[in-house]
């Protein structure tokens, strides 16, 4: 829901960096016999990155750290990799994690910026796809939320896949496939829905779907909104109060056009829903 520039990291590079920080002799010459296997790997990953389709990779279950995935490295081995000798490094290869972090300037692109980038989501989880545990562009920056929310396991069709920040095509960062329905109760509510264009491809329609169902993103937008509807509703009876049903409505409009704010958002998708609603502009609070 913002998009990212892709990691400008050679994935060989990080790969190294991992191993180097490795400090038992016989292992780290055990993943460095074990390098042309991984880098056949991340080919693989760039192959089914072109093609914007990650779920015919193979895979792995849950579990089973001992299992063989690839050359003599196990599940495990390579988990490892991540969470000993990249997060729990002190060297170049947590330098390449902070890198990757910090590019999202504190804003979590699944959620359009709820919740702050405090931690790296594995997109393809390291859990079923242990070969791709330290491959930059399959590290983005994420909240806690989101890394929490999402389904632990990873689509088996194409049109499943959560949308991607680094890789997937600009309509879905541009256009406008979020909406929201103000319903006149007391206090007023409000329900997020998605509401893809008809011209999109019918794959494209059901990610946007799958997306905002995994990230769980129609509860957490209604409890932002509630807060900046309340803030709203005060205004409309005090610095607002002058202001006919015309003009307030332009007020909100504008609000809803916001272009540093992400289109599918919260926020702009409450305030197009506000200035759309002509009764909330007309009602005498």
């Amino acid at each position: 829901m913002r998009k990212l520039s892709r990691p400008n990291i050679d994935p060989n590079y990080a790969l190294a960096q991992c191993i180097d920080g490795v400090s038992n002799a016989l292992t780290k010459s055990h993943y460095i016999a074990n390098q042309p296997y991984l880098q056949q790997g991340f080919n693989d990953f760039e192959s089914a990155t072109s093609a914007v389709n990650w779920c015919d990779l193979p895979r792995v279950p849950n579990g089973n750290k001992s299992r063989v995935i690839v050359g003599n490295l196990t599940k495990e081995q390579l988990t490892k990799l991540y969470s000993e000798h990249m997060v729990g490094s002190t060297g170049a290869a947590r330098q390449i994690y902070d890198d990757i972090l910090v590019a999202a300037n504190d804003k979590c692109p699944f959620c359009a910026g709820i919740g702050h980038a405090a931690t790296l989501d594995h997109y393809l989880p390291k859990a079923n796809f242990p070969l791709y545990s330290v491959f930059p562009t399959n590290l983005v920056p994420c909240c806690r939320d989101c890394n929490t929310k999402k389904l632990a396991a990873f689509p088996t069709s194409a049109d499943a896949q959560t949308i991607h920040p680094y890789f997937d095509s600009e309509h879905f960062f541009v256009e406008k496939w979020t909406c929201a329905t103000l319903i006149r109760t007391e206090p007023i509510s409000i329900n997020f829905d998605i509401c893809p264009p008809p011209s999109w491809a019918t794959a494209d329609q059901k990610r946007v779907a799958s997306h905002f169902k995994n990230y769980d993103l129609a509860r957490r937008f209604s409890v932002e909104a509630a807060t900046e509807l309340s803030i709203l509703i005060n205004q409309r009876r005090t610095i607002f109060r002058g202001l006919s049903a015309v003009d307030f409505r332009s007020t909100l409009s504008e609000q809803g056009c916001i272009p540093s704010i992400p289109i599918n958002g919260w926020r702009r998708t409450l305030y197009t829903a506000l200035a759309e609603t002509s009764w909330f502009s007309e009602i005498n609070f």
